[in-house]
This record gives C-alpha cells, structure tokens and sequence, in this order.
C-alpha cells in the first residue's frame, strides 16, 4: 500500500459554481513550480516489509489549475505519474460537529485527473481553520477516501520542524481493500500532508503503510 496520490491532491483544498478559490490559500498554487515535497513510506504485509520514497514536484501553474509530477521509488524501480488539479469551486455550506465543536463550513469541488484516470475531490473548510475538516475523493477504478477530523490542532515533529496540524481519520478504499487512515495535515506543508497511517487486512495479514514526511525544498 501507499498514499494515494489523490489524497494529497485532494488536500489542495479549495472553492458556490463559478467562485473559485484565491491562489493565496490553496496549498499548491501558493508556491512557485519547482517545489518538492518528499515522503518515506514503509509498507508491512504479515512478514514482508517494503521501504521507498514518493517525491512531489510542483510542475505548473496557472489561472485554471496546476500540475503535479509524482515519482514513486521501491524495490529498485521508479514510477512517474502526473497529477492535474483544475482550480476548485465553492458548492455550497454545510454545519459539522468535529472533534467536539459545531463547525460553519464552506464545502469546496475540484476536478482532475492522476494519470490517465479522472479523479474528484469534495471538501469542507471551516472558519478559523486553514486544512480541511473533511475529505471525500475518488479516482475512477483505484481509489476512495472518506476522512473526517478527529482533532482540530495537533503538534507532531517531521523532517525535524514541529508542525500545527489538522488530524483526519476514516477510510480509505484501494487496490489491496479497505484501510482505517489516520492523516496530519498542516498549511505549512506545499500539498498539505505531514503522516499518514493506514491500516488494513490483507488476505487474512495485517497490513500496515506509515508515510512521513521527508524534506521539503520550496522555490521562490
């Protein structure tokens, strides 16, 4: 298992049809091209155990969206794929009780596509809080998130910063089935994401991803 590529997409967080949300405050669009975010994950399936790294690279961006290229490394082989994100669109409000606190939310759309499958996002930003309080995603015939937040500010340590973070807990569905994920998020993270832990069973094993945050290396 790995993070899917769609939930770091989908923590681009952004914006009733027609308003869409200012490049300021969305976690990609605000950082010029050439940004990378990079990631360890370790993957365990009974006794086997894999270990590689995902690398994010801001490509582009634009008035209509941005470009993400996504390199996964493992077992000695690299994997290339681009993530596309249109900008998101406001599609609406929505009143969440959250980690126990009624939160007034703007609920946001957005349309892309990883690779060559097609992928959508839904997203509920409350007042106050800069990440999302909840993320519903899904790439067409590899993957589904449904994770809503648990806590609203979080302090965890990666990369050697501590960071702020937003912490969301649901399920994920994929190519191996379906996990229980817990996900740190933080504005201060080009994309959003700080951990990741998912846990599944897998033909009766238990089956365990930690991704982590690795470095972060930010053009101006």
């Amino acid at each position: 298992m790995k993070l899917g590529s769609t939930l770091l997409a989908a923590l681009a967080i952004g914006a009733a049809p027609q308003e869409r949300l200012e490049t300021s405050r969305h976690p990609w669009m605000k950082h010029a091209p050439g940004t990378t975010v990079a990631y360890t994950f370790t993957s365990e399936v009974g006794a086997l155990k894999q270990e590689g790294r995902i690398t994010h690279v801001l490509k582009s961006t634009g008035d209509e969206g941005y470009t993400v290229e996504v390199k996964i490394a493992q077992l000695g082989t690299e994997q290339t794929l681009e993530e596309k994100d249109a900008v998101p669109v406001r599609a609406g409000r929505e009143k969440l009780t959250l980690a126990g606190r009624e939160l007034d939310c703007t609920v946001w759309e957005s349309k892309g596509s990883r690779g060559p499958a097609a992928a959508t996002g839904k997203f509920w930003l409350a007042e106050g809080i800069a990440m999302p309080v909840r993320v519903v995603s899904r790439v067409e015939g590899q993957e589904e998130y449904d994770l809503s937040a648990t806590s609203l500010e979080e302090k965890l340590s990666a990369a050697g910063k501590e960071y702020a973070c937003v912490k969301l807990e649901g399920k994920t569905k994929g190519p191996l089935g379906e996990a229980e994920t817990e996900l740190w998020v933080s504005d201060r993270v080009p994309g959003g994401a700080v951990k990741m832990v998912a846990r599944a069973k897998v033909q009766g094993n238990a089956a365990t991803t930690i991704l982590e945050l690795a470095g972060v290396s930010e053009k101006k």
